[in-house]
């Protein structure tokens, strides 16, 4: 008879159900997005016909990222991609991962589901297969983050990882992403710049998992179920004050947490840039541009409208709840003024001439 893995509170009841997973603790639910026996990419490769691998490679990491030609039949029709997957694990058959697990050579080549730089350089040389082929890109996320390792470092994994977006983001071809289990950190951002990002049910997007922001926090990794509930954070004193919206504030219901005090130091309003192939853009006829030029700029000031009314209902809603409300004094506004043109000049001197033309433009 198989057997099955099991977290510690799944053992308290023997199904889930809409009321059991508004029970679980975000940890929980946390948990839940790399459960062992979740699918992994592999088993999503079902769905698609006259499966290909490419860009097969033995180096270590090379097993993370996972490419394959396919046809994915819709309709009467069959479409061409190529399919760019996180394969955080050998397998999610539980059974078989006890086998596994029983060879340590083989578990250390999975790197605990962290790509290194060689993964990241096959998602690259796919997409460019995909413009070359005209096929579709459709990514599976699953990753707790890229391999933070002197190795990648030194192998240049931050330059991989903006080379993969930049990849996507000038790809030629319709692409597609979907986090099916957890998508953490640069590792995941790395293959969401797409023209469509979807998450399968109970699947988890954060910028840094709980166990890192432990280590952060309590300088280890044994409180990442506090780390990952801002109300854990607040109430055992881990975190006194945060740096956020007022919107987040309010979804958050922050003042649950004993919050009482919101200084509004205005530090962002949301901000939304529409990116464009400039060939792509140079195709268009000249009224077509005006055109879009001009409702475009409508659309910017409708985005302004709606920001900075929002922020004033949703301050209106922090201190219906209780809290006070009140601008930041003179000292922390300068504090904040000196940090931000610190971090511009460096990102500058760091740009040289094109960032420059960038800050002259912009």
């Amino acid at each position: 008879m198989p057997s099955h893995f099991y977290f510690p509170f799944e053992k308290d009841f023997d199904h889930y159900s809409p009321k059991v997973l508004d029970g679980l603790s975000e940890y929980e639910k946390y948990q839940l997005s790399f459960h062992p026996e979740r699918p992994k990419y592999l088993d999503y490769l079902t769905i698609f016909s006259s499966l290909e691998e490419c860009l097969h490679s033995k180096e270590f990491g090379a097993c993370l990222i996972q490419t394959h030609r396919a046809l994915l039949k819709i309709d009467d029709e069959n479409i061409p991609v190529m399919l760019i997957g996180q394969q955080s694990g050998p397998t999610s058959d539980y059974n078989t991962f006890q086998e596994i697990v029983t060879d340590p050579e083989l578990i250390k080549s999975w790197n605990d589901g962290m790509p290194t730089p060689i993964s990241y350089e096959k998602a690259i040389k796919a997409v460019k297969i995909a413009n070359d082929e005209k096929r579709m890109i459709i990514i599976f996320v699953d990753t707790p983050g890229a391999d933070p390792t002197e190795e990648s470092e030194a192998g240049g994994i931050a330059w991989r990882i903006g080379g993969t977006i930049k990849a996507l983001v000038e790809a030629e071809v319709p692409t597609i992403s979907v986090i099916i289990n957890r998508g953490c950190s640069g590792g995941a951002i790395a293959l969401t710049g797409t023209d469509i990002t979807l998450a399968m049910e109970n699947s988890t997007y954060l910028v840094i998992t709980p166990e890192a922001c432990s280590s952060i926090l309590y300088h280890d990794r044994h409180h990442a179920n506090e780390a990952a509930e801002i109300s854990q954070a607040f109430s055992t004193g881990a975190v006194e004050s945060m740096i956020t919206s007022p919107t987040t504030g309010k979804n958050k219901k922050i003042w649950e947490n004993g919050v009482g005090y919101f200084y509004d130091i205005a530090a962002w309003f949301p901000k939304n840039m529409v990116i464009v192939n400039k060939d792509a853009w140079n195709k268009l006829d000249a009224d077509t541009q005006k055109l879009v030029m001009s409702e475009a700029a409508k659309a910017e000031q409708k985005g302004w409208d709606l920001s900075k009314r929002g922020n004033k209902d949703d301050k209106k809603a922090l201190a219906d709840a209780g809290m006070k409300v009140g601008k930041v004094n003179s000292a922390l506004k300068k504090h904040f003024e000196e940090v931000g043109a610190t971090m511009a000049k460096e990102w500058a001197d760091r740009a040289g001439a094109r960032g420059a033309a960038v800050l002259a433009a912009f």
